[in-house]
């Protein structure tokens, strides 16, 4: 199946307020998905990503990360909050935030940066997050819903030689402010014109049975681009491709169907974006068990306890189960 949308967001953008920044207003910055294919850590493609830091259990940080020097990011000052919703993906679960303006430290490389700070909340809805430094406006997001995320952008600069740069955080009074992620991307490294912002498939997937995968990929470029998806599959399984055109600065979701053949295995499958079917531009991981299914052998059993739940068609092996 192809795209069943060419946007990202599907929903009425909300009304909000015009930023008073050099440039926060480019077509992807409000995406579903939080994984950003060209933000690589541990191999210089990113000079800096900070702000997921939540603690992981639904209140304040146990251990601050304030300013360090070695690092190149932390807090000025107090600490703000931060709170883990326990849903969605790594990235989007959990932020910091705060009722009170709270200062981040940045260490900005030599040179003219981009900015990309992602907001948003899980389960709740987000008032304006505002990016200030020295009393500059840089950067604000709209009201978000409950589940909506958006990418703010401004620009930093560095100098000749590289400095250190305060961000205030605020809000509106007594409202929350949302930090989810912040990305410093490398200027040096070429984007690529497609990004697999995210991929989802059920973790488990009956083997000889049609199981869907969702892509959503992102055309970075200033041209409409014919995007086809598809995915590498271990011997004896099959896939479909899906191909459509994505407008420029949009966000398509694809749906590839892939089955499994009859053996039960713990794999991984490669999905890539490609530009017109050519060499892939940007590829994601992602692990799958496949399990037999019921009717093809002479017995499947679902080992657990009494009131746990089971497979479809397996029958129960808990501790009670004797003779």
């Amino acid at each position: 199946m192809g795209p069943k949308s060419s946007h990202g967001i599907r929903r009425k953008r909300p009304e909000g307020h015009e930023a008073e920044s050099r440039d926060h207003s480019k077509a992807l910055r409000r995406l579903p998905g939080a994984r950003i294919g060209w933000n690589r850590s541990g191999d210089g493609r990113t000079a800096q990503a900070a702000g997921h830091c939540a603690d992981h259990d639904g209140g304040r940080e146990a251990r601050a990360d304030g300013w360090d020097v070695q690092k190149g990011y932390g807090w000025v000052g107090d600490t703000p909050q931060s709170r883990d919703r326990s849903t969605l993906d790594a990235l989007r679960r959990d932020f910091v935030n705060d009722t009170t303006a709270r200062m981040l430290r940045v260490a900005v490389p030599a040179d003219s940066h981009d900015v990309h700070l992602l907001v948003g909340d899980a389960t709740v809805g987000s008032y304006p997050t505002y990016v200030r430094s020295r009393g500059v406006l840089l950067a604000q997001s709209e009201q978000l819903a409950s589940g909506e995320f958006a990418w703010l952008h401004f620009t930093l600069d560095g100098g000749s030689t590289g400095r250190e740069v305060d961000l205030e955080l605020s809000s509106v009074p007594d409202q929350h402010w949302h930090l989810v992620a912040l990305a410093i991307p490398d200027p040096s490294i070429e984007i690529p014109q497609l990004v697999l912002t995210n991929v989802t498939a059920d973790s488990l997937i009956v083997s000889g049975r049609p199981a869907a995968l969702t892509a959503l990929v992102a055309n970075t470029s200033d041209s409409d681009l014919s995007a086809t998806v598809r995915v590498v599959v271990p011997d004896g399984w099959s896939a479909t491709d899906a191909t459509s055109t994505i407008a420029a600065g949009a966000i398509a979701e694809f749906e590839i169907t892939v089955i499994p053949d009859g053996d039960p295995v713990i794999t991984s499958l490669q999905v890539e974006a490609a530009v017109g079917g050519g060499a892939a531009a940007d590829r994601h991981e992602l692990q799958v068990m496949a399990v037999p299914t019921a009717d093809s052998v002479t017995l499947a059993l679902d080992a657990g306890t009494t009131s746990s739940p089971v497979l479809p068609d397996y029958r129960r092996l808990s501790p009670g189960e004797t003779s």
